[in-house]
């Protein structure tokens, strides 16, 4: 009597202890995964059709672009999917090479079943050195990412002051 007691406790505990996280889990992977085979070019024309992923990972230049799924602060209010039987996760795409932080925010909106998934670009920004943060269209971002940084007014007035101040001699 004591071990069946014993079994029925765990046969209750066991849905406790797994929670809902293997289900939130595959619901996150799922997402993950459709964000980065969206095409770009389902988000802007003028991008060509390759995948999210390669599209960051080439302009990350060898950095490491991190994918992580979030809770859709910044997501429009209004969905082609009724809220009642759906979810909606975002993914978030980052990088950061030496001078700019770039960040990519999709929402994914899938059904129950993850067969049918609806996906919008919810917003591209760029963090720059100083800690300003633009938004951008995605179509922008490689450039946005690549030209050198700007220097600071207190660098480019420390760079007059020493050429100003030392003169160039030939010494022959």
């Amino acid at each position: 009597m004591r071990r069946s007691g014993f079994g029925v406790w765990l046969l209750l505990l066991a849905p406790c202890l797994c929670g809902q996280s293997p289900s939130a889990s595959t619901q996150e992977k799922a997402a993950l995964l459709t964000a980065k085979h969206l095409l770009v070019s389902s988000f802007d024309r003028g991008l060509p059709r390759v995948s999210l992923e390669f599209f960051l990972n080439y302009e990350a230049d060898g950095a490491p672009v991190n994918w992580d799924a979030t809770e859709c602060d910044e997501a429009p209010p209004t969905s082609t999917i009724d809220r009642g039987r759906d979810s909606q996760l975002c993914v978030r795409a980052e990088f950061d090479l030496d001078h700019r932080v770039g960040t990519v925010l999709v929402l994914v909106e899938a059904s129950g079943d993850l067969a049918s998934t609806a996906s919008k670009l919810v917003g591209v920004r760029v963090k720059d050195l100083s800690g300003t943060i633009r938004s951008i269209p995605l179509r922008t971002l490689p450039m946005e990412m690549h030209h050198p940084p700007e220097r600071l007014p207190r660098d480019r007035d420390f760079h007059l002051a020493v050429s100003r101040s030392a003169p160039i001699t030939s010494s022959e």
